[in-house]
């Protein structure tokens, strides 16, 4: 699978047709409702860790190029931290962190780029995480827990907008919805609201 998203990755993102119109994106995500089932160690089955309404939003950063025809591709490297995540059934500690790395693919509906118009996202990539980050109970302490992988497909739809001000510049409203597994029977599920932003390069960054 990760070969395949090499190859999709270099077609659509590095191909020597794309050296123009290059730009900074960046995004905010408020998670509605996370889960994540932790690999299996030592033949044990993983513990799990989900969490409803997190109050600290997601931040990803990369870049993004600007196809034909209301196209564009993006690679952005995300931190997500969920400070009360945790598994009110079989309590192993609370909090979250996971990295997702993302390659995503984004059409606009609207031929027009001027005004507001529906877009639909579909990205791939992985997704680093760890769960019960603190407060462990006693009994667990002795036991590993690292972070696991695990290979997530993600869904956005919502509105765009092009805006004016000292260059021009895109932001975005949405819904996404990302899922993760990996061999070792991790799991991962992310859904909720979004707030995305792209710049030129030509742009100072701090205008951000």
């Amino acid at each position: 699978m990760h070969k395949r998203l090499f190859f999709v990755f270099f077609y659509c993102f590095l191909s020597p047709l794309s050296a123009q119109n290059w730009g900074w994106s960046s995004y905010l995500d408020l998670n509605i409702y996370q889960n994540y089932q932790q690999a299996q160690l030592l033949g044990q089955e993983g513990a799990s860790a989900g969490q409803w309404l997190n109050i600290l939003p997601g931040v990803g950063f990369g870049v993004y190029r600007r196809g034909k025809k209301g196209k564009s591709y993006q690679l952005l490297l995300a931190m997500e931290y969920q400070p009360f995540a945790m598994n009110s059934q079989d309590y192993g500690g609370l909090g979250s962190l996971s990295f997702p790395l993302l390659f995503r693919a984004r059409h606009r509906f609207s031929k027009k780029e001027i005004g507001m118009g529906g877009f639909m996202s579909l990205g791939a990539g992985v997704q680093w995480s760890r769960i019960h980050l603190y407060d462990r109970p006693e009994s667990l302490r002795q036991l590993p827990n690292p972070y696991f992988y695990s290979w997530v497909v993600e869904l956005a739809f919502g509105l765009e907008q092009l805006v004016q001000f000292e260059v021009e510049q895109k932001r975005r409203f949405a819904f996404f919805f990302r899922f993760g597994s990996s061999e070792l029977g991790a799991e991962t599920l992310n859904f909720g609201l979004r707030l995305g932003f792209d710049k030129p390069f030509s742009a100072p960054f701090r205008q951000f």
